[in-house]
């Protein structure tokens, strides 16, 4: 079995990523769609690979040539006895044209593919691979292959004469450079990773790289080759710092190495870029922008504007899910892009799902006549799949309104390998996110805003109140109590899209009957009476088990500062800052050491904090499958129930001037249009009941399919599990019960709250000295209160 434990997202979710803004001209006289706009018709196609039972895919490579998408990909049995590898030929209307498996020499078998192209006329694919010979030689070839019989019609070694005494390591990939090629080879040294990097030229061995002075953490790639000054440069990561290496041409050797944030700001950053099959330097962003670098003048064009097609925009990064997209040709005509999507529902055991993007230059604007609704959304934030589906349905169906991206924001962010090593800087957007709410205040303010909660943000001037825009026939659809939760001065400035829930999995019998809450009191006799002193803070791998993640899990820094007083000193923040200083060891999680909370020696009990973004999130939170658990409240003096926050909203300017479009597409979005026919495997809790009801019973099947297999194969020996495995990872069969409390919870919670993170930080600043014993907690309250009163002053 595959065990590949996907990154959680918070932290890899705004690394790497490169804002750009330009000017708008306004919306005035440019609202509507003119014939001679350009578009590009979007085609976008699931990848339905031939694997047969028992078979496992090992790599795939995909190339374009003639209007054709090649896809090459080879299987082996359990237990690598057979090997089968197939060649998928698609046309850019998305369509399955042909199928063949290659014929090998004989007792020949293509293990790995390390890269594949085609001739111009699509009528020859060569693939670099290793081929095997069981029992025998094992080797790295290029295979010429005929597309129409599949045969194997030549092969030649890829290392030879000086390039084969020159081998080190496994080879991972080779990257096309027109008449030149890196072949990338992983060197293992201990635990460590490196590289080794041999220069082809018309597939001749030129030089290997001389790396020998700097230790990569990961390859980059964004190579670019500049004869002119007879120089390669290669991108790379080596512990904290992106370097631009530049290698000599002919001989490999290191002629300089440079920080990429000190070089100017008006160079290209290629470790943003891709190289396509053609060769050319690509990169797309989160909105679905693609960016050419002109070989020629080394200057960089946009080659696809995200306002002239509806892309599936990329979503924020989460632990179960990660996505990732890849140009694999780009022209004036059009470009076909590759979706990778890695889906993890049970075991660590992740599954795999690829698309085609084709995008086809149309020769007219098919949507001529349509009223724009422009749409913004902070930077270095993603859009769902879910709302994303809605998007994208909602520009394909209606007849009246097409959704474009705001101009004055319209490029999103790049990530690059980072992402999926999941190693990066977090950056902070406060500043961006208050500049974008000024620019929301200006006539020319987009119509549709995504994300925005702050309080400074929520007032008539800026938003519209949205009590009366779903439609009655919609809004019953609803979890009437999330959509409720939601107003600030009884007016609704947004919607919530999806959200995420807080509070404690609990087993029912564990807390009074019908309680939704638990008090300070009750909380400490149920850790010490029923939990042998095991806090639900404090397991394997939790990033709560410190002062600051207790403090925020029991107060909400938006309502201390909704009333006409800034407030923070309430019997429940007080309590709960006593509680954390008498109890939690750890300050914040950057004061915890990491061996402590990656210790197996503690694990997920009865009685769990946690927060729950998918159905799937709530069942690994259960101790086990055969009793019942209830999503009660975290301490508070009072008992209240559990919480949730809007991760994803939905605004409307109090100045568009297409009120009645905005109005039709939050209709068609929460009326779940956009998935009524779909599968609903979407990892996000929505208002939708209908949509949820489908979101949960998919989700329950894929997790006790995968949890079936699981443990099938720990049956037979196949996998044999470390201790506490399944306690610390939480897998386990999903079952009736499970569904039939999510549901209620869901229908149940009616407290919305949501974090600014420049006032937590106050927080942990003004009650650190308290911890410390050098301040009293009046104090603490008075400096806190002063410093926030203050802040929001200024907004």
């Amino acid at each position: 079995m595959k065990k590949t434990k996907l990154l959680a997202a918070a932290m890899t979710a705004v690394m790497l990523m490169t804002l750009f803004t330009s000017c708008s001209s306004g919306k005035k006289g440019s609202n509507t769609v003119k014939k001679d706009d350009p578009w590009y018709e979007t085609t976008r196609v699931k990848i339905n690979r031939d694997i047969r039972e028992h078979e496992e895919e090992e790599l795939s490579r995909i190339c374009t040539s003639n209007d054709n998408i090649f896809y090459m990909y080879s299987m082996t049995a359990d237990g690598g006895s057979t090997y089968r590898t197939v060649l998928d030929v698609y046309d850019y209307d998305g369509n399955l044209t042909d199928r063949k498996e290659i014929s090998c020499a004989d007792n020949h078998y293509i293990v790995n593919i390390y890269f594949l192209s085609a001739d111009a006329d699509g009528k020859t694919v060569t693939a670099a691979v290793w081929y095997h010979v069981p029992y025998g030689r094992n080797d790295d070839v290029f295979l010429d292959i005929d597309v129409e019989s599949g045969k194997v019609v030549n092969e030649r070694e890829i290392y030879s004469g000086k390039a084969k005494a020159e081998v080190k390591g496994s080879l991972d990939t080779i990257y096309p450079l027109g008449d030149y090629s890196v072949v990338s080879l992983n060197v293992f040294e201990g635990n460590s990773l490196g590289y080794n990097l041999q220069l082809f030229k018309h597939n001749e061995y030129v030089a290997t790289l001389d790396l020998s002075s700097v230790q990569l953490r990961v390859l980059l790639g964004g190579f670019n080759i500049d004869e002119s000054k007879g120089s390669i440069f290669v991108y790379g990561y080596e512990k904290t710092d992106i370097l631009n290496l530049e290698f000599d041409l002919n001989s490999g050797k290191l002629k300089s190495r440079n920080p990429v944030d000190t070089t100017d700001n008006n160079s290209i950053n290629f470790w943003e870029y891709q190289i396509t099959n053609t060769g050319d330097m690509c990169k797309i962003d989160s909105l679905g922008n693609i960016v050419k670098v002109n070989a020629d003048t080394m200057t960089t064009e946009t080659a696809i504007d995200t306002n002239w097609y509806t892309p599936y925009f990329c979503p924020p990064v989460s632990q179960d899910k990660t996505f990732s997209s890849t140009v694999l040709s780009c022209s004036e005509n059009g470009a076909v892009i590759l979706d990778y999507e890695w889906v993890t529902y049970a075991c660590l055991e992740y599954e795999k799902v690829e698309y085609f993007r084709i995008l086809k230059k149309a020769e007219k604007n098919p949507h001529e006549g349509k009223k724009v609704i422009e749409l913004a959304l902070p930077p270095n934030s993603g859009i769902t799949e879910y709302l994303s589906g809605a998007i994208f349905e909602f520009n394909k169906s209606d007849n009246e309104y097409l959704i474009r991206i705001w101009d004055k924001y319209k490029n999103g962010f790049v990530s690059s390998e980072l992402t999926a090593r999941g190693i990066g800087i977090n950056r902070n957007n406060e500043s961006e996110v208050f500049q974008m709410i000024q620019d929301l205040k200006a006539d020319d303010a987009p119509d549709l805003v995504l994300d925005i909660q702050k309080n400074y943000a929520m007032r008539d001037d800026v938003f519209m109140d949205l009590t009366d825009f779903l439609d009655p026939e919609v809004l019953d659809k609803q979890y009437k109590n999330i959509i409720e939760a939601g107003r600030i001065g009884g007016k609704l400035y947004f919607l919530p899209v999806t959200l995420e829930i807080e509070g404690l999995v609990t087993k029912s019998d564990m807390v009074k009957d019908g309680a939704s809450g638990i008090t300070f009191e009750e909380f400490d006799k149920l850790i010490k009476d029923q939990m042998n002193g095991f806090s639900p803070y404090d397991y394997t791998d939790s990033k709560a088990y410190n002062k600051r993640a207790f403090i925020l899990s029991c107060v909400d820094t938006k309502r201390a500062i909704e009333g006409d007083k800034i407030e923070f000193g309430t019997e429940q923040f007080r309590t709960a800052a006593e509680y954390a200083k008498a109890n939690i060891k750890y300050n914040n999680v950057e004061e915890t050491p990491d061996e402590y909370i990656g210790s197996w020696d503690r694990y997920r009990g009865k009685c769990y904090y946690t927060k729950i973004a998918d159905y799937l999130d709530y069942v690994h939170s259960c101790y086990n499958a055969k009793d019942e658990y209830s999503i009660i409240g975290t301490p508070s003096v009072d008992a209240s129930g559990p919480r949730f926050s809007a991760l994803e909203t939905i605004s409307v300017s109090a100045t568009t001037d297409v009120k009645e479009g905005c109005r039709k597409f939050i209709n068609y979005l929460f009326s779940g249009t956009a998935f009524a026919s779909a599968e609903c495997n979407f990892m996000q809790i929505v208002t939708n009941k209908e949509i949820m009801d489908k979101n949960i019973q998919c989700l329950s099947d894929h997790n006790n399919d995968i949890y079936a297999a699981y443990e099938a194969n720990v049956k037979s020996g196949v996998f044999r599990p470390a201790t506490g495995y399944d306690k610390v990872f939480g897998d386990k069969y999903s079952t009736d019960g499970m569904i039939r409390i999510f549901r209620e919870s869901l229908a149940s919670i009616s407290i919305c709250y949501y974090e600014d993170y420049t006032i937590v930080q106050f927080l942990e600043e003004e009650l650190a000295p308290y911890y410390a014993g050098d301040r009293s907690l009046d104090d603490a309250i008075r400096y806190l209160n002063d410093r926030v009163a203050k802040y929001v002053r200024e907004m």
